[in-house]
């Protein structure tokens, strides 16, 4: 089950690079349904993070925050949420 999440993770940042941003999106979505409920560990705070970070991207701040906030309580001091504007 952790392989499947990885590589869905490595499949959302891949589209995120391409600029494929709904894509990318809806893969991070996927990884985060799927460590939800489960103990948080840094690929559920990696995609919160840049899902938040896509959503910036779309000026949807108050979303963004939510995402990144999500980030950082599941793993606090996550170094890249806490970066991010």
């Amino acid at each position: 089950m952790e392989r499947e999440a990885a590589e869905l993770l490595a499949a959302a940042q891949a589209q995120l690079a391409a600029r494929r941003l709904e894509a990318a999106e809806e893969l991070y979505s996927r990884v985060i349904a799927r460590g939800a409920g489960r103990g948080a560990g840094r690929d559920l705070a990696t995609a919160l993070n840049d899902r938040g970070h896509i959503k910036y991207l779309r000026v949807e701040f108050a979303a963004a925050m939510e995402d990144y906030t999500a980030a950082i309580q599941c793993q606090p001091g996550f170094e890249d949420a806490l970066m991010r504007p």
